[in-house]
């Protein structure tokens, strides 16, 4: 009767532990895949204001702010001169403020017309590459 009871004893401590395993494990895989569907979140974000800040590089050579070969700066979007209206929302936050990817907009001249430009540039891009081609077609882009 005693090993009887030792070995229920037993067996229900092993299906405890076995049974906080699987728990720990199925939380450990949980908050993983939501790691990752955050950052993939966040990437399609940063390529959404990414292709909005294209598209107001665009505007603004459209609109003969910039006529020369050069770069454009945030602050020139945001305020370009007394002519213009903002081209980019003051309260937008760009790629390359939020500190994870370096962006760069300016203008190129084809043929003496003059074409906005805009790049993208960090570690890991390709693994990021889909989220945030995702993103500024989400913006608007046509062509990524």
């Amino acid at each position: 009767m005693a090993g009887r009871r030792l070995w229920r004893g037993s067996a229900t401590l092993f299906g405890a532990v076995l049974l906080a395993g699987f728990a720990v494990v199925f939380m450990a895989s949980w908050y993983g895949a939501q790691a990752v569907l955050w950052q993939t979140e966040q990437d399609r974000e940063r390529g959404r204001m990414w292709g909005l800040t294209c598209i107001a590089a665009h505007r603004a050579v459209q609109a003969d702010l910039v006529t020369t070969e050069r770069a454009v700066t945030l602050a020139e979007l945001r305020q370009p001169g007394s002519s213009f209206q903002p081209f980019l929302p003051a309260g937008m936050q760009a790629v390359d403020e939020a500190g994870a990817l370096a962006a760069g907009y300016g203008a190129i001249l084809v043929d003496g017309v003059p074409m906005a430009v805009c790049s993208l540039t960090g570690t890991g891009l390709t693994e990021r590459e889909s989220s945030l081609r995702a993103g500024a077609i989400m913006a608007g882009l046509e062509v990524v």
